[in-house]
């Protein structure tokens, strides 16, 4: 669930979180098998994607219930970093291991910028977040 967080004045922005544990993944593992080709297989709230020719693994568009969005794929520590530089709400998840709030397990992270948002919309944010824990929960290699 989104969560508005005040510290020292200042407004962050809305937060989600999911967890799977127990998890055979380790960042190597994610950063090998989460790429843009293979988003709609790992979460199926994405209904299509269009991986860039040039770079299938780290540019693309992806189709779901908010519309098509340009899609960029970055490796960070512990995993991989997604996001849709074309949505009005920066839209960005990542999906790591090893790290808090579940240090034995694989933390799925995603930030809009805003402070607030209508309640459908935020079902709909929570809805990715599930299938995104379903979806690496079930989708082990």
């Amino acid at each position: 669930m989104g969560v508005l967080r005040e510290k020292h004045g200042a407004i962050r922005p809305m937060e989600f979180f999911r967890t799977v544990t127990p998890h055979p993944w380790h960042e190597e593992l994610i950063q090998s098998h989460l790429t843009i080709d293979t988003l709609g297989t790992f979460c199926p709230f994405i209904e299509q994607v269009t991986p860039d020719n040039r770079n299938s693994r780290d540019r693309g568009t992806i189709f779901c219930d908010w519309g098509t969005f340009q899609t960029l794929r970055q490796t960070i520590r512990g995993g991989v970093r997604f996001l849709l530089p074309t949505c009005p709400n920066a839209l960005t998840w990542s999906i790591t291991a090893g790290f808090p709030p579940a240090p034995q397990g694989v933390t799925v992270h995603c930030t809009i910028n805003r402070t607030s948002h209508d309640a459908e919309f935020i079902e709909t944010i929570d809805a990715f977040m599930d299938a995104w824990q379903e979806g690496l929960s079930s989708r082990v290699s």
